[in-house]
């Protein structure tokens, strides 16, 4: 994990430097950022929209008074699906 780090920081922060010395840098990085969001809802979409699903079925069940169930699905929902999602995405830099 700790050597992921390093590879991902020795890529990100030359980069950024760079970027700083640029007129119009913030701007480079602001584009990064939007293209590496889009793209991570492009990626991640199924998955994204079988949370949702999940999400709009538990408020169903609590809504019916079935709280023990519902609580069982929320908790997988963020155990299983939601930490899969974005599993390395928030911490990366392509």
């Amino acid at each position: 994990m700790q050597q992921q780090v390093l590879g991902v920081a020795a890529k990100a922060v030359p980069l950024f430097l760079a970027s700083l010395a640029v007129p119009g840098g913030a701007f480079l990085q602001l584009a990064r950022g939007l293209y590496h969001g889009v793209m991570l809802f492009v990626e991640k979409g199924k998955q994204l929209a079988q949370v949702g699903q999940a999400l709009f079925a538990s408020a169903s069940a609590i809504a019916a008074g079935q709280l023990a169930p519902a609580a069982l699905a929320v908790e997988n929902i963020l155990v299983n699906q939601l930490l899969d999602c974005f599993e390395g995405k928030l911490t990366s830099s392509k």
